[in-house]
């Protein structure tokens, strides 16, 4: 399964990132919700 991680605190991303990849989940990982949004806008093209 894939996820959109949105997280501004670096070793917060970071580590919530790392448990969910170890857990066999695809996290694509956004310091912001404008880089979410615009991920997901091109990614549904």
């Amino acid at each position: 399964m894939r996820l959109i991680l949105v997280e501004d605190e670096t070793d917060l991303g970071a580590a919530i990132k790392q448990v969910l990849s170890h857990e066999a989940y695809i996290v694509d990982w956004f310091l912001d919700g404008t880089q979410a949004w615009q991920y997901l806008e091109n990614w549904l093209d």
